[in-house]
């Protein structure tokens, strides 16, 4: 049974359905995601394609605004370069009919890469890990805008000072603590390097959750290709190694034999590139350690061997 705050999204939904679709018959309302900052319902018309409502129930008028910007922008820039994306058909920073900002999207095809990954074989696998490499380098194509040597402002915010952006996330771990003793060596390790890590020669855009989860895939002819990205509320321009090393985490949670696939994927990556870049393997092993740091303390139950990270010499 749910709970009289569901039933009560479940009848907001309803109500703006109901006011942009007067002429549409609705099959059911499905509840995809709910958590505290972000409610996200399905709703399934009667032969015709479903819409995602979204609701920001603790977001005010100006932060709302700023991420709608902030997703329409992103969304626009990918869909230029034929990466798909939702599309943003409706999107209000206020709304007295549901008390909240909400935005109303067309749904992607297909299922989540997660949940695709569960049912296939190797052959499959490397397909689809070469196809994710793709994507990912058509994304890190796209630069910051510069006129001359000063950037643009844009909805997408760099991360221009990217040395203070890393010490920011480090000093959440200098007040101390009781840290694992693993975690206090990484923590050493990382006060040393962190320093000596190279500005980004070159802004791309950097999803910041580049992850099987917010990437959907659908079968064609036997095989499977990317139908869609999801989730860039955290994109910003900044470097794309920040990109491989999310990605590299995440294989390494999930998959016994994550080198190999990334293998694949690093195949996929550099294929397609119309502007090959020049990764550089100790920034991912930094970026990685930063993560699992992070992550770890933000969700305990992601875990990693931060002793075998550092003891990394090549990816």
């Amino acid at each position: 049974m749910q709970s009289n705050r569901a039933t009560t999204f479940v009848s907001k939904v309803a109500q703006l359905i109901a006011q942009y679709y007067p002429n549409k018959r609705v099959y059911s309302i499905e509840c995809l995601h709910s958590s505290q900052r972000t409610k996200v319902y399905e709703v399934i018309f009667q032969n015709e394609p479903s819409v995602i409502v979204r609701f920001l129930p603790s977001a005010n008028g100006g932060s709302a605004r700023q991420k709608f910007s902030h997703e329409k922008t992103v969304y626009g820039k990918l869909a230029e370069i034929g990466v798909p994306v939702p599309r943003i058909l409706k999107s209000f920073e206020s709304s007295r009919d549901v008390g909240m900002p909400y935005c109303i999207t067309t749904k992607l095809e297909g299922q989540r890469a997660d949940k695709v990954l569960q049912h296939t074989n190797d052959y499959e696998d490397t397909k689809i890990l070469q196809a994710l490499g793709t994507i990912l380098s058509q994304i890190h194509q796209i630069e910051a805008p510069w006129a001359g040597s000063v950037l643009v402002k844009s909805a997408v915010s760099p991360h221009a000072d990217w040395q203070q952006y890393l010490s920011s996330i480090m000093g959440r771990f200098y007040a101390g603590g009781q840290l694992d003793c693993d975690k206090k060596q990484a923590i050493q390790y990382l006060r040393q390097v962190v320093p000596s890590v190279v500005e980004p020669t070159r802004l791309t855009l950097v999803h910041n959750d580049y992850a099987f989860h917010n990437v959907f895939l659908k079968g064609v002819a036997s095989s499977w290709e990317v139908s869609g990205i999801l989730d860039v509320e955290w994109a910003f321009y900044g470097d794309a190694e920040w990109d491989l090393a999310c990605f590299y985490w995440y294989l390494r949670q999930d998959y016994q034999q994550y080198r190999q696939i990334f293998e694949n994927f690093k195949s996929g990556y550099y294929r397609n590139c119309t502007q090959p870049l020049v990764l550089c393997f100790e920034k991912v092993k930094v970026y990685t350690l930063l993560r699992m740091l992070v992550l770890s303390q933000d969700y305990p139950v992601f875990g990693g061997d931060f002793n075998e990270v550092m003891k990394w010499q090549t990816w």
